[in-house]
């Protein structure tokens, strides 16, 4: 939804700016940044009075914010009123004043309006809202997030679709090979005298050239 909306008019009808603040624009339009990021279809055109040298300000402007200051010798309402009579599908847009003249400009179009009072109470109400859901500090370490409510969290999810779940990790370690038998890793041991005798264990050629090395007879 594109939403029209009316900056000197609107700052007039909120408690926590004044139209004396020297800095009222820029407060007004950090506050409808905000509002304009809970929504992502939500998109504001902003008009104020008296800008020098007038037209959009490229600083305060976003994608989602786009700011217009009128020239010298017009108006906000006059900047309105002219774009409400340019505008081919104003059933996209809602205008945000309590300008009667820029209402009645609206109401020609068929095009929805809330007056600014009307706005600011949406607004708060939101605010309060998303603080009530905000989770306790002693529930912080159970909370996904405390900034990103259950509806963000599938919003996201919906745009880029479930986070895959991690492969397992591949062991860098070498399989470790099973013990040799107390057989393979012996050395074949060289009977006894006592057990040649006995005939224990057969004598093997091996044992015999064992027992000529032993007493010098070997070649």
């Amino acid at each position: 939804m594109l939403y029209l909306i009316d900056g000197h008019n609107l700052i007039a009808k909120l408690p926590d700016i004044e139209l004396t603040d020297p800095n009222d624009e820029v407060k007004l339009v950090l506050k409808l940044r905000g509002w304009a990021a809970i929504r992502r279809q939500r998109k504001i055109i902003l008009y104020f009075d008296g800008g020098l040298p007038g037209g959009r300000e490229r600083n305060l402007s976003t994608p989602d914010v786009q700011v217009t200051f009128a020239t010298h010798g017009k108006t906000a309402d006059h900047l309105l009123i002219q774009r409400i009579k340019r505008i081919t599908n104003p059933a996209e847009y809602i205008l945000v004043t309590s300008d009667q003249q820029i209402i009645k400009a609206a109401q020609a179009r068929k095009m929805k309006f809330w007056r600014s009072e009307t706005f600011v109470k949406r607004l708060l109400q939101e605010q309060s809202e998303r603080q009530v859901k905000s989770p306790q500090v002693e529930d912080l370490e159970t909370a996904v997030d405390p900034a990103i409510s259950a509806a963000e969290i599938a919003e996201y999810l919906e745009m880029f679709g479930p986070v895959p779940e991690p492969a397992p990790k591949q062991s860098s370690q070498k399989p470790i090979s099973p013990p040799k038998s107390a057989a393979q890793n012996t050395k074949k041991k060289t009977p006894s005298a006592d057990e040649l005798k006995s005939g224990a264990d057969k004598i093997t050629p091996d044992d015999l050239d064992a027992w000529l090395q032993l007493f010098g007879y070997s070649d």
